[in-house]
């Protein structure tokens, strides 16, 4: 057990010091080995912090139901504040959000009590995405709205321009464009500053979708086009499955129903093969509403009721009226 926790501690701390080349082992494998070590040691704590990074990583490429094997085992011996945040991440990202809030709230009621302002910013941040999930915009710009104030006061920069873009994200469902537009511009500004193309390429994509709404087809697809790209360099498939969904939606409302059909089977596999069931009715919806257009009503009532059901099974208010 000794050398086990010997050999935790040097990937461990491989890791912290970037040594990856000079030992020539790919950071997963790393990570694999501290994890591998630290249970055979008995090194809990090591075991949670090797866990959670490989999590992380996890979730990076959309495998949100591999990350959620391996965590939730751990919770039934370790009810750390960090293992919970992220299962609950992994959960949200499925569309249990249900379960994804009872860990949130658990993780910052934890954190509340350490004086973790950074942390306890982050699980605000999470349970008011959770709310505008579920249609509740008040709850959400209210649990925002404490997040900002943090993350501003600590000076989180990354984290202050993702609630910028979350509490824009709010504004675009309710119709204020304007309003919308001025909070994405201000978590882009922040983005491109600080390098976070995967954040750039997110709130590229909600600013196509005002344009989308606003009629704008030639500026939305452009827009588009940038967050499409930028996902796929960096392999996120979560957000490429929703940018093809929008850029479907424009063939739609352009009278183009093959090609929406096509770009909205892209986005459907890749939305089941990541489990992602709250995009996954989405796109159903709109795959019926074509078969509306061309006067399927049979096939359409089909995808309709696919998507009711699964909506109703996640808590979609919004979604299901």
């Amino acid at each position: 057990m000794t050398a086990h926790r010997a050999a935790a501690v040097f990937f461990q701390e491989c890791l912290e010091r970037d040594r990856e080349k000079e030992l020539r082992l790919p950071i997963p494998v790393e990570l694999i080995a501290c994890l591998t070590h630290a249970e055979a040691g008995g090194d809990l704590e090591r075991v949670r912090w090797a866990a959670v990074r490989l999590a992380r990583r996890m979730q990076r490429r959309a495998e949100f139901q591999a990350a959620l094997d391996l965590l939730e085992p751990l919770l039934e011996r370790d009810r750390h504040h960090e293992l919970l945040v992220e299962v609950a991440n992994a959960m949200e990202s499925l569309g249990r959000w249900k379960e994804a809030r009872a860990n949130y709230e658990e993780a910052l009621a934890m954190r509340q009590a350490i004086g973790d302002r950074a942390g306890e910013a982050v699980t605000w941040h999470q349970l008011a995405s959770i709310d505008l999930s579920e249609g509740n915009y008040a709850a959400a710009r209210e649990k925002f709205g404490k997040a900002l104030v943090m993350r501003q006061a600590i000076g989180a920069r990354a984290g202050e321009a993702v609630t910028w873009h979350q509490l824009a994200t709010i504004d675009l469902r309710e119709g204020n464009y304007t309003a919308a537009r001025e909070k994405f511009g201000k978590a882009l500004a922040m983005r491109q500053a600080i390098g976070d193309r995967a954040g750039e390429a997110a709130t590229w994509h909600q600013l196509a979708s005002i344009d989308l709404r606003e009629g704008n087809y030639a500026a939305a697809r452009e827009k588009f086009g940038k967050s499409l790209t930028m996902r796929q360099a960096i392999g996120d498939r979560a957000g490429e499955a929703a940018t093809w969904h929008q850029l479907a939606t424009i063939d739609v409302n352009e009278g183009n129903y093959a090609a929406a059909r096509e770009k909205f089977g892209k986005s459907l596999a890749m939305r089941q093969a990541i489990g992602d069931r709250a995009g996954e009715a989405a796109t159903w919806h709109q795959l019926a509403s074509i078969d509306l257009n061309e006067g399927n009503y049979a096939a359409a009532r089909e995808k309709l009721g696919k998507a009711l059901a699964m909506r109703q099974a996640i808590g979609d208010r919004a979604g299901e009226a």
